[in-house]
C-alpha cells in the first residue's frame, strides 16, 4: 500500500484540474498522488528543460525558483534528471509547492528515473503532488514523455524554458504552451553553447527573456519592488572579474586577457554574473560592476 494513495479523477469530477477541462487533447482521467489542492494554486509556473544540466543551468533554477516559489508560485515540471529535477528541489528549499507530471503510472514501483523516488516523496511530505494520465504500473515509454509535456503546460499559466537544445522535448512544451495560450518564457544563454540555442530559438520566435526575478513575476501580476534572488559570490573567476571591474568598465577580450581565459570560457562567466545581477552590459559591448 503507498503511503500516499492515488486518486483517479475523471472529467466531469469537480476535482478534476479546472486549468485542462477546455483545452483539447486532454486525458479523460488523470491519476493524482498527494494534495489534491496544489492542483488549485492560484499561479503555477512550469520550468522546463535540458536532462544534462550545467553549472550555468543549476545556478539559474536557484537564482529564479526559490524567489519564485516563495512568493507563493506552484512550480510544475517532470522529475526527470536535470532542470526539472533541479526545479523540484529549488521550490521545496523555498519552502514552497510543487507538481511533477510523470510520463508513467506514479506508484512507488513504476516511478522513474529511480534517483528521483526520493526527490518524489519530498513532492509529496512538501505538500505537492504527482499527476499522471498513466494506470498505477505502467512504466514510461519514448512516446509517453511528449505526451504528457501537455499536461505540464496545461495545468500551469506560464512556462519558463531554461537549457534545451533545439531538439529538446523542453521546446515541445514552450510549443503547446504557445497553443494553448500560456505565456512562454526563457533564459538566453551563450550562443557557443547548444544547450542555450533552444531558449534563444524561442526568445527570437517571440518569448519572453527572463533576464531578472521581476520578469516572471510580473506575468503574474506580483509587485515587483525589493525583490531579488541568491547571488553567486564564491566563484573564483566572477571574484576575478569583479576586481577587475571594481577599475572600471572592460570588454569581453580585455577581462579574457586578464584572467588568462579563453574568450568563451570568460563569455559563459560573464553570462552568469550577467543574469545573477553581479554585473550588468553596457550598449558597447563592455560590462561593469552592479
Amino acid at each position: 500500500m503507498e503511503i500516499y494513495p492515488i486518486v483517479k479523477l475523471v472529467r466531469g469530477d469537480g476535482r478534476y484540474p479546472m486549468s485542462l477541462t477546455h483545452l483539447s487533447g486532454m486525458p479523460e482521467e488523470l491519476y493524482i498522488r498527494g494534495s489534491l489542492d496544489a492542483l488549485c494554486a492560484e499561479h503555477r509556473l512550469a520550468v522546463v528543460g535540458t536532462r544534462k544540466i550545467t553549472t550555468y543551468g543549476e545556478q539559474t533554477v536557484t537564482r529564479f525558483v526559490r524567489p519564485v516559489a516563495a512568493r507563493g508560485i506552484c512550480i510544475i515540471s517532470g522529475l526527470a534528471l536535470g532542470i526539472d529535477a533541479a526545479a523540484h528541489r529549488a521550490c521545496l528549499d523555498a519552502g514552497g509547492t510543487t507538481i511533477a507530471v510523470l510520463g508513467s503510472g506514479i506508484d512507488d514501483d513504476t516511478i522513474g528515473p529511480r534517483t528521483n523516488l526520493g526527490l518524489a516523496h519530498d513532492i509529496l511530505s512538501h505538500g505537492g503532488a504527482l499527476v499522471s494520465e498513466y494506470a498505477p504500473g505502467t512504466p514510461a515509454d519514448r512516446w509517453t514523455f511528449p505526451a504528457r509535456n501537455r499536461i505540464i503546460s496545461g495545468l500551469s499559466d506560464a512556462v519558463l524554458v531554461i537549457e534545451a537544445d533545439i531538439k529538446s522535448g523542453a521546446l515541445i512544451t514552450a510549443r503547446l504552451a504557445a497553443d494553448q495560450g500560456r505565456d512562454v518564457l526563457a533564459v538566453p544563454g551563450s550562443v557557443l553553447w547548444s544547450r542555450s540555442a533552444g531558449p534563444n530559438m524561442l526568445i527570437q520566435n517571440g518569448a519572453q527573456a527572463v533576464l531578472a526575478v521581476n520578469d516572471i513575476l510580473q506575468v503574474f501580476g506580483h509587485e515587483t519592488h525589493q525583490v531579488s534572488g541568491p547571488v553567486s559570490t564564491p566563484n573564483p573567476v566572477h571574484a576575478r572579474i569583479a576586481a577587475i571591474l571594481e577599475n572600471g568598465p572592460a570588454s569581453t577580450d580585455v577581462l579574457a586577457a586578464a584572467i588568462d581565459l579563453d574568450a568563451a570560457r570568460t563569455m559563459a562567466a560573464l553570462t552568469v554574473m550577467e543574469v545573477n545581477g553581479l554585473i550588468v552590459r553596457a550598449g558597447d559591448g563592455t560590462y561593469r560592476n552592479a
